[in-house]
């Protein structure tokens, strides 16, 4: 956050784009998470263990889960507030692209991996 401290966008596109950055930035976090195979943060952990247990695509489940947990938030805030509070398209921006992302990353890391280092066994 203070590396960024300077930024405050202004206009609506501004936001977009800075919205659209930190998509990328945390699709390419959770790709390196989980190339590393290192400690991940609840989210990813429960995603990676489901899309592993059941052998499915990593990216797809990423992108259901976070909108179910988008479904369950507007759901619990529709029942308390009476209205949607806290979510907004920058929100479901992010739901949809982080999985997304992560798959392209993926795929994009493994065809260069396959390419410099030759095929996988």
């Amino acid at each position: 956050m203070y590396i960024f401290s300077w930024l405050h966008p202004q206009a609506y596109y501004q936001h977009i784009l800075v919205l659209l950055i930190g998509c990328i930035c945390m699709g390419i976090g959770v790709t390196c998470q989980l190339l590393g195979r290192v400690v991940m943060l609840p989210g990813e952990g429960l995603v990676n263990a489901i899309a592993t247990h059941w052998k499915l695509d990593f990216g797809k489940i990423k992108v259901i889960f976070d909108w179910s947990l988008v479904a369950i938030a507007g759901g619990l805030s529709l029942y308390y507030f009476g209205t949607i509070e806290g979510i907004r398209e920058g929100t479901l921006v992010s739901a949809f692209a982080t999985g997304l992302l992560v798959k392209f990353f993926m795929n994009m890391l493994l065809k260069f991996r396959v390419k410099r280092f030759g095929k996988l066994r």
